[in-house]
């Protein structure tokens, strides 16, 4: 038995984490144990509402955890939210996960530990189809431990918004250690450019400035350094 933690940043989207829940426990094998972290802003509306706190007090079981933290807003630094999580998390995999998913697949998370048993070291990127990129980057994909342990971070340091998922996928990408499952889907449904969404207009201005670090100096030399510590663990 293996513990999945799935790391989720949720900002003043309650029907979002709602269906969420509903999705992990309809489709969880009941074989491992499933952590769900939720970060929130200590100013989100979120902390205070009854709905979310009993959605999230129901779906708990003996194999679904559910811990909920809260800190100072960080926008537009996106990505420490996720470590945050990481600090606090008990799994031996690890997913970057969002409030805007849905999983799919019956026994998705059978699927997802098979995958890290064909690597005995576990250093691998695992991910699932989510609907618009398939196997051409992962967006909300799965870690081990060992590799955040050796990389010293599970979202990369650089204050980004965007492009935590690229770094991750571009350094395991130069280890050659990248498994695509297309049987497997947890549907990323992204409803950012909705004007209705409470986050609309929140993070568009940002989406260069992240490229922009991905591809610069600082972001290669983060990659490379990563890539080599990496190497030294894999078997």
């Amino acid at each position: 038995m293996k513990t999945i933690s799935i790391l989720i940043p949720a900002r003043r989207r309650p029907d979002n984490i709602k269906r969420l829940l509903n999705s992990i426990k309809d489709t969880m094998s009941g074989e491992n144990n499933i952590e769900v972290i939720f970060r929130i802003d200590d100013t989100d509306e979120l902390l205070n509402n009854s709905d979310f706190q009993f959605d999230c007090y129901q779906m708990i079981d003996l194999r679904l955890f559910i811990n909920i933290i809260s800190g100072p807003e960080t926008f537009p630094d996106l990505g420490c939210l996720w470590n945050e999580c990481f600090n606090i998390s008990t799994g031996d995999i690890i997913q970057m996960g969002g409030d805007d998913l849905v999983y799919e697949t019956k026994d998705w998370d059978i699927k997802v530990v098979e995958g890290f048993k064909k690597f005995p070291d576990e250093i691998v990127l695992v991910w699932a189809s989510d609907g618009t990129f398939a196997n051409t980057l992962a967006t909300h994909g799965f870690l081990s431990r060992k590799w955040v342990e050796a990389v010293g971070w599970f979202t990369p340091p650089m204050e980004l918004t965007y492009a935590n998922d690229n770094f991750i996928y571009n350094i395991t990408a130069k280890l050659g250690r990248l498994l695509y499952m297309s049987e497997v889907s947890i549907k990323h449904v992204w409803d950012g450019s909705n004007p209705d969404d409470p986050n609309y207009g929140r993070m568009g201005d940002y989406f260069q400035a992240s490229q922009d670090v991905l591809n610069g100096e600082k972001g290669r030399i983060l990659i490379n350094e990563s890539v080599e510590r990496l190497r030294k663990v894999i078997a």
